[in-house]
């Protein structure tokens, strides 16, 4: 194997790692959204997850917010767009914080 082999492979396997801690950490987020919405509504925190998951695949993040927005709105809770936004990006520095220690980075 040729030190070009050596850092090609070792570049695959940082991108690779990258794309997992990408990963977890969004479902760590999706996780910690799920669990807030579900206390917020009195709904089961698991069909709260998997709303939440189908919704970051078919809209991203645009869309769960809307999706947040809406379910919030049953409670007539003002403002929501921002309470949501500021516990997306909490929950994100949360779910950053917890996976990159659980790699121990």
């Amino acid at each position: 194997m040729t030190i070009y082999d050596e850092r090609e492979k070792m570049a695959e396997q940082q991108y690779v790692m990258q794309i997992e801690k990408a990963f977890r950490v969004r479902a760590r987020r999706d996780r910690l959204l799920a669990n807030w919405m579900a206390t917020l509504l009195g709904r089961d925190i698991e069909r709260c997850l998997e709303e939440i998951i189908e919704t970051d695949f078919s809209r991203g993040e645009e869309g769960i917010l809307k999706k947040l927005e809406h379910d919030i709105g049953v409670l007539g809770l003002s403002d929501a767009h921002d309470l949501i936004r500021e516990k997306m990006h909490k929950y994100l520095a949360d779910a950053v914080r917890e996976v990159e220690a659980s790699i121990g980075q």
